[in-house]
């Protein structure tokens, strides 16, 4: 039974189609670096709890409806031209009991909304996208991530259009929420606020 498995660069192709049929049981993928667009290959990884895609080509999470279990996505530095980066909401819904990190830095994203789904996620880096509106995108999805213990929106446009941003940020998450953009949240900064 395969536990683990790193597949580096042995796969340069687009169409990862069929490539992890058979093999049920890995946990861990590390696909990073490779020219990927798609994530049509994960339907039989019903016991994946990491996956690393890194540095592909992909602009839509999608293709996890069967991975249940998953506690770690990285999809970061995705090489998508001027295209947005979307959501699949059955990959979102099948993981959002057990998702607990999201790594998106560098995708662009414009609408983080629809990750209000990720109720158990605790660290989430949204870093380096074009999210721009704090009403209709951040704040929604900060209401409903109430495990959510650090947040990164770190050159988003979103930082110097909202007034107050962080403010609005401690003002939205309850006690267990310690880092907003790599910079700790005091106790007495929360109370301030209250």
């Amino acid at each position: 039974l395969v536990r683990s498995r790193g597949l580096g660069d042995v796969y340069k192709r687009q169409d990862m189609s069929g490539t992890l049929r058979g093999l049920p049981g890995l946990i861990q993928i590390n696909l990073h670096g490779n020219q990927i667009s798609e994530m049509n290959c994960f339907e039989e990884c019903t016991q994946l709890r990491k996956l690393y895609l890194e540095g592909n080509r992909i602009s839509r999470l999608e293709g996890l409806q069967n991975c249940q279990r998953l506690e770690e996505l990285y999809l970061g530095d995705q090489a998508i031209g001027g295209l947005e980066f979307t959501f699949d909401d059955y990959s979102l819904a099948a993981i959002s009991n057990t998702l607990e990190v999201l790594d998106l830095p560098k995708v662009n994203l414009i609408h983080c909304k629809p990750l209000y789904f990720l109720e158990n996620l605790y660290t989430l880096n949204l870093n380096d996208n074009l999210i721009d509106d704090f009403n209709d995108e951040v704040a929604p999805m900060l209401m409903t991530l109430i495990r959510l213990t650090n947040l990164s929106l770190l050159r988003n446009p979103v930082l110097r259009k909202t007034s107050k941003y962080r403010d609005q940020v401690v003002s939205l998450t309850g006690p267990q929420f310690t880092e907003l953009d790599g910079k700790t949240i005091k106790t007495q900064e929360r109370q301030y606020l209250q």
